[in-house]
């Protein structure tokens, strides 16, 4: 996958995630194409990450009301 500027996205968190955010987001900023590696996981790993996603949605909604 190619990196562009448009999708630049700063992570929250600490350490190893502000890193790696501030890290994407200069490259995107300063239009510096690279080549990311993909990574495949298991069914697991994939179906934690959906229901983490799935919380964070259902709290920014309660949230903002949405």
């Amino acid at each position: 996958r190619r990196f562009s500027k448009r999708f630049a996205v700063l992570e929250g968190g600490y350490s190893v995630g502000l890193q790696r955010g501030l890290k994407s987001f200069l490259e995107g900023f300063l239009n510096i194409e690279k080549e990311y590696p993909i990574f495949r996981s298991s069914d697991a790993v994939r179906t934690r990450f959906l229901n983490y996603l799935s919380d964070e949605k259902s709290i920014l909604r309660k949230y903002w009301s949405i």
